[in-house]
């Protein structure tokens, strides 16, 4: 009898306290997992570090387009995490 094992790739957080990253991580469709409050600051926590680092390094050289429809609604939804606490 054969057994297949399945492998789990464990993927570190992505953490941000900048809205704008975080509204343009979710309009791509990363995953928000958590948000984490440290004082008066909100943290979110994405899965796929790797993938959302990436998308960062690209939101910041300005390579990105994204539908400004999806990300305005993505930045609602950040902005109501954060005033809704």
């Amino acid at each position: 009898m054969t057994y297949m094992t399945k492998k789990i790739i464990y993927s570190p957080f992505y953490r941000t306290k900048d809205q704008f990253i975080a509204s343009t991580l979710y309009s791509f469709g990363e995953k928000l997992d958590s948000t984490e409050w440290v004082g008066n600051e909100c943290y979110f926590l994405f899965e796929n570090e790797t993938k959302c680092k990436e998308l960062a390094q690209k939101y910041y050289s300005g390579e990105l387009k994204v539908n400004p429809r999806i990300l305005f609604d993505s930045f609602k939804v950040i902005k109501s995490i954060l005033f809704n606490n």
